[in-house]
């Protein structure tokens, strides 16, 4: 079973390189499914909110957060049942109409992970449903001019 430890501080929006040695981030440890993924297990460190279930992060080997980051990656979140039903009817998209797509016309799709949290977002067994799709970050191209006549 592959797991994903999520490590942030949900006040703050830098990344979890700035906290001090003797304090601890929060973290949520969650766990994929998905069978391809075999028993891979990495730590994402949040390294900014884009939107308030929409983070950037450095994935890393789980237990070493201080290595360097084996890639970029874009997480969406989910919290509660809807939400994290159509979180992975999404990740079903992703990987049976899109999985041809994957790496050239739409982000690779690495997993859904998912979990259970309580009403502060912590680790819980019978919490609320929380679930975490992974895709490859692709940084926006600010220097391509798009010309109005392409679109006519």
């Amino acid at each position: 079973m592959a797991t994903l430890k999520l490590i942030y501080d949900p006040i703050t929006t830098t990344s979890t390189r700035s906290h001090s040695r003797s304090r601890s981030p929060p973290t949520l440890t969650l766990t994929s499914s998905d069978t391809s993924l075999g028993h891979i297990n990495q730590s994402a460190l949040i390294v900014r909110h884009i939107q308030s279930n929409i983070l950037i992060s450095d994935l890393v080997p789980a237990g070493d957060p201080d290595t360097t980051p084996s890639a970029r990656v874009l997480l969406k979140t989910a919290k509660g049942d809807k939400a994290n039903d159509l979180l992975k009817w999404e990740y079903e998209v992703y990987e049976e109409r899109l999985k041809m797509l994957q790496g050239s016309v739409v982000p690779r799709c690495y997993g859904l992970f998912s979990g259970r949290v309580d009403e502060h977002g912590a680790a819980s067994g019978t919490g609320e449903r929380f679930g975490c799709l992974v895709l490859e970050y692709v940084r926006p191209h600010m220097d391509k001019r798009v010309d109005s006549d392409e679109f006519q």
